[in-house]
C-alpha cells in the first residue's frame, strides 16, 4: 500500500508523536485533508511510502514554535537545518501555529535558510525576479510566510548541492478543464507547480524548473465523490498510486454550474513537492 491515511491528531505533541512514528517505517507526510460523508466530517492526515522501495530510510520530523521575527526563523531553521532538517511548511494544529520540518534519521545534510522581505503590492514580474535571482545562486523557493513582522520569501539551499532553479507564474484560468492544460503543458517541459498564489491582488499558478529534474511531468484529475470516509480516500487514492498517479492536491471546482471537489495527481517528478505541505522528502 503507497498511501496510508491516518485520524489526524488533535494536539501538535500528539501529531509530533504520530509524524515520527510514521517516519520510523519510512513513510512521509504528505498533507491534512477531511473525509466529507452524510454522518459527518473526518480529518486525517494522509502519508507515502514507495511500495517498490525495498528498504525506505527512517524519518525524523521536527515542528518550531511560530517565530515573530524573520530572524528569529532564520535562526530556527539554521538551528535545524545544522541538523539536516528541511523546511515543509507552516502547520497548526489544535490552535497551536509551528512550523513543520522533515530530514533522514541518518543524514550528513545540511540546509541553510534565508529570508527575503516581500514588498506590498509587488508585480508578478517583480515577484519573478526575486525567485530567479535566488534560484540563479542555488537557493529554492520554499513559499512565503506571514509573521507578526510582515510578510517574507523564505529560501533555501542543501550545502554542497549544485542544483539551480527558475521558476513562472500563469495566471489561474477559470475553468478548471483550462487549468489541466496548463499544468500539463507546463509539466511537460519538466516544470511543477508549487500551487495558487496571490500575487499583486490577482492569482497565479507558480511553476520551478531544477536542473535536476529528468522528464516530463504530468497531471490528471477525478472528481471525489460526494460522501466518502477517510478508508474511501485511501482506497481512491492507492488506485491511483496503482497505475503511477501519486496525489498531489484537493480543490473545489464549479464543473456545470455544480461546486464539485476534485483530487489532482501527478507523475513524473524527481522532487516532490504538495501545495500545502511542501516537500514529500528531505
Amino acid at each position: 500500500m503507497a498511501f496510508s491515511a491516518q485520524t489526524r491528531a488533535a494536539t501538535q505533541g500528539a501529531a509530533l508523536e504520530q509524524l515520527n512514528l510514521m517516519g520510523s517505517s519510512g513513510y512521509c507526510f504528505v498533507t491534512d485533508g477531511t473525509a466529507v460523508s452524510l454522518l459527518n466530517t473526518q480529518s486525517f492526515s494522509l502519508y507515502y511510502l514507495d511500495p517498490a522501495a525495498t528498504s525506505a530510510p527512517a524519518l525524523q520530523y521536527a515542528i518550531a514554535p511560530a517565530a515573530k521575527l524573520v530572524s528569529d526563523w532564520v535562526v530556527q531553521a539554521n538551528s535545524l537545518g545544522s541538523l539536516g532538517y528541511n523546511y515543509k511548511g507552516a502547520f497548526s494544529v489544535g490552535g497551536v501555529a509551528g512550523d513543520m520540518f522533515v530530514k533522514y534519521a541518518t543524514t550528513t545534510d545540511v540546509f541553510i535558510y534565508r529570508g527575503v522581505g516581500i514588498s506590498v503590492g509587488s508585480t508578478v514580474d517583480q515577484f519573478l525576479e526575486q525567485l530567479n535571482a535566488s534560484g540563479s545562486s542555488g537557493y529554492r523557493w520554499a513559499g512565503p510566510m506571514s509573521i507578526a513582522s510582515g510578510g517574507v520569501h523564505i529560501f533555501e539551499t542543501k550545502l554542497g548541492s549544485t542544483e539551480k532553479f527558475t521558476y513562472a507564474a500563469e495566471g489561474v484560468a477559470s475553468d478548471f478543464s483550462t487549468r489541466m492544460a496548463i499544468l500539463n503543458r507546463y509539466g511537460s517541459q519538466g516544470a511543477q507547480s508549487l500551487g495558487i498564489y496571490s500575487i499583486g491582488g490577482k492569482s497565479y499558478e507558480v511553476f520551478e524548473t531544477r536542473t535536476g529534474q529528468t522528464g516530463a511531468i504530468s497531471y490528471t484529475a477525478e472528481q471525489v465523490a460526494a460522501t466518502e470516509s477517510t478508508a474511501d480516500v485511501q482506497t481512491a487514492v492507492n488506485a491511483q498510486a496503482a497505475n503511477g498517479w501519486l496525489y498531489w492536491d484537493t480543490t473545489t471546482v464549479v464543473i456545470n454550474q455544480v461546486s464539485q471537489r476534485v483530487r489532482i495527481y501527478s507523475q513524473g517528478e524527481t522532487y516532490r513537492v504538495n501545495p500545502t505541505y511542501g516537500v514529500w522528502l528531505p
